[in-house]
């Protein structure tokens, strides 16, 4: 009986993981046009925040153009401005992968990989 309910208890537990959320990752790039002549990238900068936001919408839209058919991409198209008003709720983490400058555009460079809260996506 006892190893019984231990076995009921780890498969609820299991099932209950498995349902909770999905999560997929995706690698994008953001960028901002930075003033100053004599800008060096800082962690933390105005520049930096910029930039991974940036990125972190361009994975949003990077996942929904590569997973969603065309009746579901509308229907993200619809309530985009949404999600990206409420970017950490989608984008649960990331991992900044490099950043760049390019001096002759003046662009800060950031590429990330992005944890997407799939679940959260498509409630």
């Amino acid at each position: 009986m006892f190893v019984m309910n231990r076995i009921l208890l780890f498969l609820s537990l299991a099932f209950a993981v498995l349902g909770y959320a999905q999560l997929a990752k995706e690698k994008a790039r953001g960028e901002v046009v930075y003033e100053s002549n004599l800008f060096k990238p800082a962690q933390n900068s105005n520049e930096e925040r910029e930039a991974i936001i940036a990125a972190k919408k361009n994975a949003l839209v990077k996942f929904a153009a590569k997973n969603f058919d065309k009746a579901r991409l509308e229907l993200y198209q619809k309530i985009e401005p949404e999600i990206f008003a409420n970017l950490d709720q989608y984008v649960i983490e990331y991992v900044k992968l490099e950043d760049e400058v390019d001096k002759n555009s003046k662009r800060y460079i950031v590429t990330i990989e992005a944890t997407i809260n799939t679940t959260r996506i498509e409630n």
